[in-house]
């Protein structure tokens, strides 16, 4: 009966901190016009680098999710689902390594990207992500914000000031 009981509070935690965790919803309404200087991301690993520009990111689906970064970042995130991107991009099942404004870099197999959602943020509040605000591009992770709020997943993934992406 004891063991019973330690299963369902097991449960019942698990289901707690699943419904807590941020989720993400494709955006409904079109995102405001974009203006002045634009952010760029380089996309390394198909037939030639490609520089993209935040407004062509945004030609993708977009997505949004409400959330609380690691670093304590708070707000409604709005980009592209990373998978959508290395696909428009014939980079899909490859594993990537992503780059930062200052030369952070980190790995990516394909089971990390495949198996929970990523979001490249390209907005924060329906404005473009300043570079003090972690921008220009964020990847994050909405199905594992109390996983990393917790310090139970692997904090390098969260990728804020991302301006490149190698596929392998």
């Amino acid at each position: 009966m004891a063991d019973l009981r330690l299963l369902l509070v097991g449960v019942m935690a698990l289901a707690c901190q699943l419904a807590a965790a941020a989720d993400y919803a494709a955006l409904k309404l079109p995102l405001a016009p974009l203006t002045g200087n634009v952010a760029e991301l380089m996309v390394v690993g198909g037939a030639k680098p490609v520089r993209l520009s935040q407004a062509e990111i945004e030609r993708l689906p977009l997505y949004q999710t409400t959330l609380t970064t690691h670093w304590g970042q708070r707000g409604t995130f709005q980009g592209v689902l990373l998978t959508d991107l290395l696909k428009a991009h014939k980079l899909a099942g490859r594993a990537v390594t992503l780059v930062a404004l200052d030369g952070y870099r980190d790995q990516l197999s394909v089971a990390d990207y495949q198996g929970s959602p990523a979001i490249l943020a390209t907005r924060l509040n329906g404005r473009p992500i300043a570079y003090a605000e972690k921008g220009p591009f964020i990847l994050l992770w909405p199905h594992k914000e109390q996983l990393a709020l917790q310090g139970k997943m692997r904090l390098s993934d969260w990728i804020w000031g991302l301006n490149e992406i190698r596929a392998q």
